[in-house]
């Protein structure tokens, strides 16, 4: 692997976090985010906040549900800028992205529900006997013998058998969450 060949200092990375940043990958493509770290390998990572109607990034924290990070690797960097002279997004701002509110996971939340109805969805697609349970209508029943809790990840599943385990993972991990 080449080494890195931008040499900034870790002094020069802490200054500009949040600084608006262009990262040009191997392949041309060109990406725009806001400086989050450059990590000591070479990793540049960019947050990317949703973008309004105006295609500005909002960069507040209501807004955040579709914003992403970039990573892009040490042999994917052609080209790498930091627009010293842009306005930075706050540092509260950049870390509140990764923040997960907890009221947002309650059982009552609007988040949960939907997710717990789209994989009732996807069960019935897949012609999957799937209904709320009569003991507790929150967890989901499927074929009479497997249940899901919320919030619905996974790791929720309760079934004695592997296989059956498997297969309702799996149709677990093909809904599409937007």
């Amino acid at each position: 692997m080449p080494p890195w060949k931008y040499d900034y200092s870790a002094t020069f990375i802490r200054r500009y976090i949040g600084y608006p940043t262009n990262v040009t990958t191997t392949t041309g493509d060109t990406y725009t985010g806001y400086l989050y770290s450059v990590e000591p390998t070479g990793t540049v990572i960019l947050y990317r906040p949703q973008q309004d109607s105006a295609g500005e990034g909002t960069g507040q924290r209501e807004n955040l549900a579709p914003a992403t990070f970039l990573v892009t690797l040490q042999h994917a960097v052609a080209q790498f800028e930091v627009n010293t002279e842009g306005v930075p997004m706050e540092r509260e701002t950049l870390d509140g992205a990764l923040v997960v509110k907890a009221d947002d996971y309650t059982m009552e939340s609007a988040i949960v529900q939907a997710r717990k109805e789209k994989l009732m969805n996807a069960f019935r697609i897949q012609r999957v006997p799937c209904s709320p349970s009569q003991f507790d209508p929150e967890i989901i029943l499927v074929s009479g013998s497997t249940e899901i809790h919320p919030p619905y990840l996974t790791s929720n599943i309760k079934c004695q058998n592997d296989s059956i385990r498997s297969k309702v993972a799996s149709i677990m991990n093909s809904v599409q969450w937007d």
